[in-house]
């Protein structure tokens, strides 16, 4: 993605609380991922301030033509709803359906019991 942000201003940031050096790569990869924001914000603020005009119409009230602060504050929450269920890792790790894969990469059964024979525990979580 060819970001219209500006690389200088997002380095000069990223280097006030870094006592390392920045890459280009790192200020390009904010860069985008900034970009897809206020992508994000700008078409959430449109369908909200389209919804705020139908209400003043409904009202008798004229339309506004100039998209406010107030509205791009109100869509910025459902943007980072989103944003958060993106990156967020959904990874379960190995979750298995009918057999376990044992570390020799053969395929075991469930059926089969990983225990070692005659150890006796107290603990209450212990799975027996």
């Amino acid at each position: 993605m060819s970001g219209s942000l500006p690389l200088a201003p997002i380095r000069a940031l990223l280097t006030q609380d870094s006592p390392f050096h920045i890459s280009d790569d790192a200020v390009r990869e904010i860069r985008d991922f900034l970009d897809t924001v206020a992508i994000d914000v700008c078409k959430e603020s449109v369908k909200k301030f389209t919804e705020y005009n139908r209400n003043r119409e409904i009202q008798g009230l004229g339309k506004k033509k100039r998209l406010d602060g107030h509205t791009v504050e109100r869509a910025i929450p459902g943007v980072t709803k989103n944003l958060y269920k993106r990156l967020s890792n959904n990874n379960m790790g190995l979750q298995p359906d009918e057999v376990i894969v044992n570390p020799g990469g053969t395929k075991m059964s469930m059926d089969n019991s990983t225990a070692t024979p005659d150890t006796a525990t107290n603990d209450p979580w212990e799975v027996e």
